[in-house]
């Protein structure tokens, strides 16, 4: 986060498309010394309901059909959020950030990970039904993109027991991170 905030330094409205929690624009907005408008959009309710203290402007809306004007938004936020959405509602939704949104930032799994939220969260929407690559970032006019990892080397009985584990967090994944700007 810290990176963030280096990086956009003159940015006034961000957007948290998929926000889940707030904590990233929470976290951005409580650590910049000049005034911002953090809005985060969601369409799980009961996140929504618990953030909504946290950000200036909370909406309940599906990331495939936002309700803001085009150039309302100096950056949009997309963590995260197109591996739980088609191809082709991913693309609407980023065809429609680009007309919303100066920035753009998304960071997704590379590839394909496995994640039933019933399982963990009690939430179908964080149940992963697309993948990603570099490429396909690329295509979609993505720049400066980079692979990261947060793979936490877990300890040997938890391998042996839990083979399973990595598949079902992608915080343990190897992620994407790329931008696109006008």
């Amino acid at each position: 986060m810290s990176t963030i905030l280096t990086v956009y330094p003159h940015e006034n409205v961000l957007l948290d498309v998929g926000c889940g929690s707030g904590l990233q624009l929470h976290y951005f907005k409580w650590n910049v010394t000049r005034a911002i408008t953090a809005i985060g959009v969601d369409r799980f309710l009961p996140e929504l309901e618990k953030i909504k203290r946290l950000l200036d402007h909370v909406v309940c809306a599906d990331a495939a059909w936002l309700p803001f004007k085009p150039d309302s938004v100096d950056v949009a936020f997309y963590t995260d959020v197109c591996e739980h959405q088609t191809r082709e509602e991913a693309q609407r939704t980023l065809r429609y950030l680009k007309q919303i949104a100066k920035r753009i930032q998304i960071t997704t799994p590379n590839g394909f990970v496995r994640m039933d939220s019933r399982r963990f969260y009690r939430n179908q929407l964080q149940t992963h039904i697309s993948a990603w690559t570099t490429q396909d970032l690329h295509q979609l006019g993505f720049r400066h993109i980079r692979g990261y990892n947060w793979r936490v080397r877990l300890p040997r009985i938890l391998q042996r027991f839990l083979p399973w584990l990595p598949f079902y967090f992608t915080s343990l994944a190897e992620c994407l991170w790329g931008e696109w700007k006008r």
